[in-house]
């Protein structure tokens, strides 16, 4: 069995800490996805909402909370599959041009 080892991260004032770090693919995602935006999952081409910051499974990946856009569930999805829609597909409120359905995100598609 191999050890992983921590990469280390110092500073003026204390001691070398070890932190565990995300992997590049993985950070990159984090910044483009703030709460609120509209996202698109790379694998399945189903759309959602992030609802809530990433969280860290492991050290390589991180989770996204986001509501599935016309049900009513919430999904973890992985952040190397998660891509931000096109800031014209976003809510107004995110420079934007979608206005969302009265209900959203519990109305369906198609209704």
């Amino acid at each position: 069995m191999t050890t992983r080892k921590l990469k280390t991260r110092t500073c003026g004032w204390c001691n070398p800490t070890p932190v565990l770090m995300l992997h590049p693919l993985a950070q990159q995602t984090l910044h483009n996805c703030p709460p609120g935006s509209r996202v698109k999952n790379s694998l399945d081409g189903r759309l959602g909402m992030v609802y809530s910051s990433p969280e860290r499974a492991r050290a390589s990946l991180a989770l996204v909370p986001v509501m599935v856009e016309g049900s009513t569930r919430r999904e973890l999805w992985a952040t190397h599959t998660t891509r931000p829609l096109p800031r014209t597909e976003q809510f107004v409120a995110l420079g934007g041009t979608k206005s969302a359905p009265a209900g959203y995100p519990l109305t369906p598609l198609d209704g």
